[in-house]
C-alpha cells in the first residue's frame, strides 16, 4: 500500500465520519480548501445525504412542537 492509498483512506474515513474540508484540510496539509475540495469533493456530496438522513428524525420532532409548547424566554 502507497502512502497516498493511506491518505485518501484517512481523509476519506474522517469526511464520512462529519469532518468539514476545513479540518481535512489541515489534517492533509493542503495549502488551500479549494484543493481539498478538488480531490475529495464527491465524498461530501455522499456524506451530506447520510446527513440529511441523519437530522431527518430531529427535523421531524421540531416541526411537531405546537406553539402553546414553546417557552417564553425573557430578555434582562
Amino acid at each position: 500500500m502507497r502512502s497516498d492509498d493511506l491518505r485518501h483512506s484517512a481523509a476519506s474515513f474522517h469526511i464520512a465520519r462529519g469532518a468539514n474540508v476545513y479540518e481535512v484540510q489541515e489534517m492533509l496539509g493542503h495549502a488551500k480548501p479549494r484543493i481539498t475540495l478538488d480531490v475529495y469533493g464527491e465524498r461530501w456530496k455522499r456524506s451530506g445525504e447520510e446527513h440529511a438522513e441523519r437530522m431527518e428524525p430531529a427535523i421531524r420532532g421540531a416541526l411537531a412542537i405546537r406553539p402553546q409548547d414553546a417557552r417564553v424566554v425573557g430578555l434582562r
